[in-house]
């Protein structure tokens, strides 16, 4: 499940990108709101590339496009804008061996959401609920297939109904431990930061985003993801595909 947990974190970090034009605060939460994408998204599909040299992706944009991903996420949005499936195919980056491949399917209920995780056996793995505490912060656990409770995420958005913080806290019965992430924005509602802070020992890990291209609605296609901790440096590149209602 760690190989899990990273890559929910980097399909996180690549759902929230933001046009290059300044845009009216929500009337409302839904899962597209929240990460401050336009129109009414049917599906997202990203798939990410690592690269070293940032001339060099520049240069070889389209023949990275076309293959050598390690990370393959499509997300099915319902005409709510909220999230109905998620598909993961996670991949050794050296070796193009699969690592991991998860099948999420929602379902909703009021103020609740229930999610359940699936292998790529459709075994279950585990199960997820989203409870609403008040109009701007959100719970949601994880639990096994046994009903052991493993992870609680506290979402807390802005007055936009845009994320604005999360919590991560996961639970083990030998451990606890959890990290704390802010997003930073610019003027123009662009995601410029993510600091990440770690509980159990203080330390701290940036993820910055340089947006290279935008479709006609103004949603990121290409963006190149940057990962900062104790001084080592990280890159990836991001290319997202959309379609619409």
């Amino acid at each position: 499940m760690k190989a899990f947990f990273i890559t929910f974190i980097s399909i996180s970090f690549n759902l929230i990108a933001f046009s290059q034009t300044e845009k009216k605060c929500n009337d409302d939460y839904s899962d597209l709101n929240e990460f401050g994408l336009n129109g009414k998204a049917k599906t997202i599909e990203t798939s990410i590339f690592a690269f070293d040299n940032t001339k060099e992706i520049k240069e070889n944009i389209e023949t990275m496009n076309s293959s050598n991903w390690f990370n393959k996420t499509i997300v099915y949005y319902n005409k709510n804008g909220n999230i109905d499936s998620l598909y993961v195919n996670y991949l050794n980056p050296k070796d193009s061996k699969q690592i991991e491949k998860l099948q999420i399917n929602y379902s909703y209920n009021r103020n609740i959401r229930n999610g359940i995780t699936l292998e790529k056996k459709n075994n279950l793995t585990s199960k997820t609920l989203k409870n609403w505490i008040k109009r701007d912060t959100y719970d949601e656990s994880t639990y096994s297939k046994e009903g052991t409770l493993l992870k609680v995420e506290t979402t807390v958005l802005n007055h936009c109904y845009q994320i604005s913080a999360r919590n991560i806290k996961i639970v083990d019965h030998r451990l606890s431990s959890g990290k704390h992430l802010k997003y930073i924005f610019d003027d123009h509602n662009h995601l410029t930061k993510v600091t990440v802070n770690y509980e159990n020992n203080n330390e701290t890990e940036d993820l910055s985003k340089i947006y290279i291209a935008f479709d006609n609605l103004n949603n990121p296609v290409t963006v190149i993801n940057v990962f900062e901790k104790k001084g080592f440096i990280n890159k990836d590149i991001s290319f997202i595909k959309y379609t619409y209602y």
